[in-house]
């Protein structure tokens, strides 16, 4: 969620991630504890022209950036599958799109 505004109110922002660790995390000893994860994220990317699927791409690959931690409390976690977008090598090996996936997500949309 992202604020927008002076009013504090927020908005729902689409993210793709797999999440690598759950752990608990307190400020201070004794303190009010979060569950925090550790995620590999994947950028946006467009869309798949043929299946209309959103094609994404792995954007941290520095396993020490504090980018990868977020609260589990400010996430919408939805079961998805990632599929690569070239899975039997028909893209040249120059082609950006051949190291690209699929995410693959049949979850029912909320109202």
């Amino acid at each position: 969620m992202v604020p927008v505004g002076r009013s504090g109110n927020t908005v729902m922002k689409s993210s793709y991630g797999q999440i690598k660790a759950l752990f608990s995390h307190s400020l201070y000893p004794g303190g009010p504890s979060q569950v925090v994860a550790d995620v590999d994220w994947f950028d946006n990317k467009g869309t798949h022209a043929i299946s209309r699927l959103p094609l994404v791409a792995k954007t941290n690959f520095d396993p020490e950036a504090f980018a990868r931690m977020t609260f589990v409390r400010e996430c919408y976690p939805r079961p998805l599958a990632i599929w690569p977008n070239d899975p039997l090598g028909d893209l040249s090996q120059d082609d950006p799109a051949k190291h690209y996936f699929r995410v693959i997500d049949r979850n029912e949309t909320s109202t």
